[in-house]
């Protein structure tokens, strides 16, 4: 198992359904990574995020790996504001870590309230992701 996540099949459990928030995550930048570096360099970078992302997280919270550079985090009672801060701070983390190895990775999320329904939740955070990523892509073109 690469990156030493629940798989995907994980959020159709009886374990999933009993998590308050979901938060969709896509990686900003990977793409770019394995067309310069190559698929072994996409590949590290994958387990380096997912290591880091799950020592930041607490032992009840679950790390899932989506698909591709997508991941779930499943996380127990919390409400989403609070939920909010506690991703900036990982996202601040994992840029710091990555600029370390001189590489450019980021990630977009959204975060949503489970209730009961984990195929709804996925379904609104990645809504709630995408429309971030591109607010975040538009802020970036805006600077250059």
């Amino acid at each position: 198992m690469l990156t030493g996540c629940y798989q995907k099949s994980y959020l159709e459990s009886t374990y999933a359904k009993a998590y308050q928030t979901l938060v969709f995550i896509d990686l900003d930048g990977f793409k770019l990574i394995n067309d310069i570096y190559g698929h072994n360099k996409g590949d590290e970078v994958l387990r380096d995020f997912a290591q880091t992302v799950k020592s930041m997280l607490r032992d009840r919270d679950a790390i899932i790996r989506f698909g591709g550079d997508e991941f779930v985090l499943l996380l127990e009672g919390s409400p989403c504001r609070g939920v909010q801060q506690r991703i900036e701070v990982i996202r601040c983390n994992i840029e710091a870590y990555f600029l370390a190895k001189q590489l450019h990775v980021s990630f977009s999320y959204g975060i949503v309230e489970v209730g009961g329904n984990i195929v709804s939740a996925i379904n609104q955070a990645d809504a709630a992701m995408y429309k971030q990523k591109h607010l975040r892509k538009q802020k970036h073109l805006a600077k250059q």
